[in-house]
């Protein structure tokens, strides 16, 4: 820590001289700075549970940190918490937080990765085979099975479709899809060939949910031979 000592001379009646010194108070420095969470990996897009820091000794009044976290990221100077949402895949990486106040200061190193959703998924599910895979061999590709909700390591886990007519309207398609998870997007688009270039979204449709399982009415389907793509999205 440290201090600084003032001296002072008094002279009282009668000639008697009074001297003393005075000194603060010592400020301890800060010691043993950690986190709650190190090492930590972050997914791209999804807001963190912030990660709090613990010291010993003296109080902290201030914090900084080097190099800059992730975009996205922020560290708080006064209390030292990091929050955020990370907004890019950044490869494992040393941040060192310094923590300090007017006795000395301390530092901690963290280790931080953000990955993507995919990444994040696929580790979950600990899945050895690429996006274009297909671990538990149900037809769909992993990346897919990631989009639409499902369970990667469950075969009976998949999206299915199916087209069919509709009794009574000629012109009529029922284009049939599940299951239907909420938080995702379906598009249904349509070609009369199977070049990727030619797929429009479907116009003119009626649709209707009965549980995960979505019934598509293409109203206009009067060519000679028709094609269908589901497109799904999710945040």
């Amino acid at each position: 820590g440290k201090s600084v000592s003032l001296k002072a001379k008094v002279t009282l009646s009668g000639g008697w001289n009074l001297s003393f010194e005075i000194a603060p108070a010592v400020v301890a420095a800060p010691s043993s700075l950690s986190y709650f969470t190190n090492p930590a990996t972050y997914t791209m897009g999804s807001a963190i549970t912030i990660n709090a820091p613990t010291s010993s000794a003296g109080a902290v009044t201030s914090y900084v940190v080097s190099p800059a976290l992730p975009a996205g990221l922020t560290l708080n100077p006064s209390t030292g918490v990091i929050s955020g949402t990370p907004t890019a895949v950044v490869a494992t990486g040393s941040y060192t937080v310094t923590a300090s106040n007017s006795g000395g200061s301390t530092t901690a190193s963290l280790s931080i990765a953000v990955v993507s959703a995919y990444t994040a998924w696929a580790t979950q599910y600990n899945l050895v085979q690429g996006p274009s895979g297909d671990d538990d061999g149900d037809g769909n590709s992993n990346i897919l099975e990631f989009v639409a909700g499902l369970v990667p390591t469950n075969a009976s886990s998949v999206f299915k479709i199916s087209v069919s007519s509709v009794p009574g309207q000629p012109s009529h398609r029922a284009i049939v899809m599940s299951p239907i998870i909420s938080g995702r997007t379906y598009t249904v688009k349509s070609s009369e060939s199977l070049q990727p270039a030619n797929w429009i979204p479907l116009s003119g449709s009626t649709s209707s949910d009965n549980g995960n399982e979505r019934t598509v009415i293409d109203t206009a389907a009067t060519e000679a031979k028709k094609f269908y793509v589901i497109e799904i999205s999710k945040p």
